[in-house]
């Protein structure tokens, strides 16, 4: 078969677009709104700098224990007794929670911000990953290293 210039450019043309193609969600802010239950986690403690193991860290969440992401980019989290209010936005595969100043049983939290790579989100599974270095105490930090999983 003999092609003419245009025929080849109009082909290429054609898959190009279809291979720029995605079947990712175009919009994870909309797919993560919703009740997302705490099924499991793993978290383990490095030195920082160096990188050295130190030791895998349990953590005790109660049954029961949801964050809710609403679709005006505002949330909260039950865990036990205790609510924490938040803002989050989504870019391109980060979930960056912002969290106000709060008094959380008692105790003054500060602001901060916490920034989560989303490993995976369908309609009904979430795993985020995230990583922090704690502030110098005594000389020493730390790495913390952290998988959360939720479900629907």
């Amino acid at each position: 078969m003999n092609y003419s210039p245009k025929s080849f450019i109009i082909l290429l043309s054609i898959c190009v677009i279809f291979l720029s193609c995605s079947k990712n969600n175009p919009h994870p802010s909309a797919q993560i709104v919703g009740k997302w239950y705490f099924a499991a986690d793993s978290a383990k403690l490095y030195s920082y700098p160096g990188g050295q193991f130190i030791e895998n860290l349990q953590t005790n969440i109660p049954s029961g224990s949801y964050t809710q992401f609403n679709s005006d980019g505002s949330g909260s989290s039950q865990t036990g007794d205790n609510s924490l209010n938040f803002t989050y936005r989504i870019s391109g595969n980060k979930l960056i929670i912002n969290d106000p100043a709060q008094v959380i049983n008692g105790v003054q939290w500060p602001a901060s911000t916490d920034t989560s790579t989303i490993q995976k989100l369908t309609n009904t599974s979430l795993v985020l990953y995230s990583e922090s270095v704690s502030p110098p105490a005594g000389g020493l930090r730390y790495k913390n290293v952290s998988t959360e999983y939720f479900q629907k």
